[in-house]
């Protein structure tokens, strides 16, 4: 089920998108592994600084063994990009 807070940090996000306020950033974890994170920005036109607001981290290779153990739900229309092992 998808939660009312994520419905409505996904509207954020689609607003963010339309006005392209949004970057993606390259980020580390404690361990110095890098991940793309995608990132809405918010600019203070008194200071002239952008905030950067972490949303979600970009698929890429290095996650598709975690995608590999998710699956669709049954009334999902179309097709899913993957197939579960």
């Amino acid at each position: 089920m998808i939660t009312p807070e994520t419905q409505e940090n996904f509207k954020t996000l689609q607003r963010a998108f339309s006005r392209g306020d949004v970057s993606v950033v390259a980020c580390r974890d404690s361990k110095g592994k890098e991940y793309p994170v995608l990132c809405a920005l918010s600019y203070d036109p008194q200071t002239e600084e952008y905030t950067y607001i972490p949303f979600a981290l970009m698929i890429s290779r290095t996650f598709h063994p975690l995608l590999n153990k998710l699956y669709p739900p049954e009334n999902l229309q179309g097709n899913w990009a993957w197939m579960p092992e």
